[in-house]
């Protein structure tokens, strides 16, 4: 086991070295072309389409000042720049060396629940909050989800004790003793970090004496304007439609085989969500909501929203647009309120 160990290192350092050659030498050449690029002629026809191009090419951390000076003055877009996926990645950056970590501090579902109610926003009814599981008095019409956790792990929807679903796999369990077990075996294998629970109502419909659980609503809030909703399904499983803030749907290219067509969201509902996320001072957070017939119910705050990394392309630019319009409306209100204070 040593030697292959061994091996397996070796063998990953060199193939790192000779990655490492090979972007030494297209820095070289990239570099060169943004200098040959930028003093073309002028006048030449595709001296933008050349711009536009090497851009393309470029890593965000390598525009040069006579490379942005140029794109600019032909009126060329620097896509790259406006990545969903680097922003969320620099934002993690500026978190740790601000200390500002309003998102993180939302994240937590106990302060999430308690800021909106300070809002006057709908929230479920808690039975029991940050409990160790023997302490949890399971209940039909209830769900139990971990007070810290992520990716759906360890939530269950308890309809009754014979009905019993994980919301992750719609696995089904019977009994509140199988539950009990799984759930310890989710804090013993690690897959949750802490013994501590949330038990709450559930929400949901019954439509001819059958019980449908709420439609789950994710709202993609850029202080005070959504770019995208994403509705999902945990009828049978998890199937995911994603929706732009027209009503449209949105061609993101994830979820391939597993969306579906649903039923959308209200106007008012929109209006509420934009509104809410305008009373938090960060550029991009997630705010879950449940939706039933008669309410609108807030669910949790997402800071860095799993899968962020697979939009295509092309969204990931329109959500990166979104992200840097906030920060400007942010820096912008920040800059009036100095203002004020000043005069």
């Amino acid at each position: 086991m040593a030697c292959k160990m061994e091996f397996s290192e070796q063998w990953l350092d060199e193939e790192l070295i000779e990655l490492e050659k090979q972007m030494t030498t297209f820095y070289s050449q990239l570099n060169s072309l943004q200098r040959k690029i930028a003093r073309c002629d002028e006048s030449s026809s595709r001296k933008a389409e050349f711009l536009q191009r090497i851009c393309a090419l470029t890593p965000p951390d390598k525009y040069s000042k006579l490379l942005i000076d140029k794109a600019v003055t032909h009126k060329v877009q620097i896509e790259r720049l406006s990545s969903f996926r680097l922003l969320m990645s620099i934002a993690t950056k500026r978190r740790r060396l601000s200390g500002h970590k309003v998102e993180w501090f939302l994240n937590n579902k106990r302060s999430a629940q308690k800021y909106a109610q300070q809002k006057l926003v709908d929230i479920p009814h808690v039975y029991q909050q940050g409990v160790p599981l023997s302490d949890i008095q399971f209940r039909p019409m209830s769900v139990i989800k971990p007070l810290r956790g992520k990716s759906a792990i360890g939530i269950f929807l308890i309809r009754s004790e014979k009905e019993i679903y994980e919301v992750k796999s719609g696995a089904k369990l019977v009994g509140f003793k199988a539950l009990s077990e799984v759930l310890q075996d989710f804090v013993r294998n690690g897959k949750l970090k802490a013994d501590s629970w949330i038990n709450e109502e559930l929400i949901g419909d019954f439509h001819n004496e059958t019980f449908q659980p709420a439609r789950d609503l994710k709202f993609y809030c850029f202080y005070g304007k959504v770019a995208m909703i994403l509705e999902v399904d945990r009828t049978a499983g998890s199937r995911y439609c994603e929706w732009l803030p027209d009503g449209t749907l949105a061609d993101t290219e994830r979820y391939k085989g597993r969306s579906f067509i649903g039923q959308g969201f209200t106007k008012e509902q929109l209006l509420q969500a934009e509104a809410f996320s305008l009373t938090i001072p960060v550029p991009f957070i997630r705010i879950d909501f449940l939706a039933t017939k008669d309410r609108f119910v807030f669910g949790e705050f997402t800071p860095r929203p799993g899968q962020f990394n697979s939009f295509s392309d092309a969204f990931d630019r329109y959500l990166g647009e979104h992200y840097l319009a906030a920060e400007a409306r942010l820096s912008k209100h920040a800059a009036i309120e100095w203002l004020e204070r000043i005069t």
